[in-house]
């Protein structure tokens, strides 16, 4: 029973970010970690699930999605400067840059810097790229960032 809710409530979530968005950007994550609990608790999630999904929805429905790659320190780079803090540790929760003097929770610092991801070369591929990019979801760590701009529908 839980198990249908899980996939409903995914199949839910990528209905409702393919209909209404034209461009969504996900980090490809690393679930073979050297922490073996949290790699377990991650795909007790479902994002594998829920990235499937996104990525036949995409198609149908002409959106782009962009899969960032794993490697790029996202969580380290300051979204305001775009200095990366070699650094930071997992144990650091705020993100603190020392040039520009940002200071954030990490994981909202690393979504604001993939929602304003141009395609760095080499980071990224793209799955049924569009021309129209009218808004940018980014979905990090199991939570979902909107852009500012306006949905596609509206």
């Amino acid at each position: 029973n839980s198990i249908r809710q899980r996939l409903a409530c995914l199949h839910t979530l990528s209905n409702h970010l393919t209909a209404n968005y034209s461009r969504i950007v996900i980090e490809d994550l690393n679930m073979m970690g050297k922490n073996r609990k949290l790699s377990k608790a991650i795909g007790d999630c479902g994002f594998f699930t829920l990235r499937s999904h996104l990525e036949y929805k995409a198609h149908i429905r002409n959106c782009e999605l962009v899969i960032v790659d794993k490697c790029y320190p996202w969580s380290k780079t300051s979204s305001h400067c775009g200095e990366i803090k070699q650094d930071l540790t997992l144990a650091d929760r705020v993100y603190q840059c020392g040039e520009c003097g940002l200071s954030m929770e990490r994981d909202l610092n690393a979504s604001i810097d993939l929602n304003q991801y141009q395609g760095r070369t080499g980071y990224s591929r793209s799955i049924n790229p569009t021309k129209e990019q009218s808004k940018t979801n980014t979905i990090r760590d199991g939570f979902w960032f909107a852009g500012e701009d306006k949905p596609r529908n509206q």
